[in-house]
């Protein structure tokens, strides 16, 4: 790989990344998210655990209770790459009184979210089609 084309990738992948932030951050808001989760739910690469919501002091056992917050953390859940995380969003359409499902399309590798007969999220990965829908249904329901 050439130094070019690394660089290339590197930015492909920040963009990407910048995208589901903004899909995460999006869809936080629809689930009233109180900026509280589990502290391995936004780690990244680099760390196994959330540097927002580590506590430095606190131990690195797998015990949860071990770890405690210093504020609110910044970064949503994963809604848009975790796919129990995109089923919470469905069960929150439902619960707004929508009738959400998702479907793959036929050899077309794209996913559909549809709230009764008309498609509000297409994506290839089924839990983006699901944030999608989920902007697009509180889009269609604002008064």
């Amino acid at each position: 790989e050439s130094p070019q084309e690394l660089v290339e990738r590197r930015e492909a992948i920040a963009e990407k990344r910048a995208l589901e932030l903004a899909l995460d951050t999006a869809v936080a808001v629809l689930m009233r998210w109180d900026h509280t989760h589990d502290i391995r739910e936004c780690s990244d690469e680099y760390y196994s655990v959330c540097l927002n919501c580590y506590q430095d002091g606190s131990d690195w056992s797998d015990d949860k209770s071990a770890h405690s917050r210093h504020g609110p953390c910044p970064r949503p859940p994963h809604y848009s790459t975790d796919m129990n995380l995109a089923w919470t969003v469905m069960e929150h359409m439902r619960a707004q009184g929508a009738r959400p499902h998702i479907m793959e399309g036929a050899g077309s590798h794209s996913w559909y979210c549809f709230a009764g007969r008309a498609p509000l999220g297409t994506a290839r990965s089924a839990a983006v089609a699901i944030c999608r829908a989920a902007i697009g249904l509180a889009a269609y329901n604002k008064p």
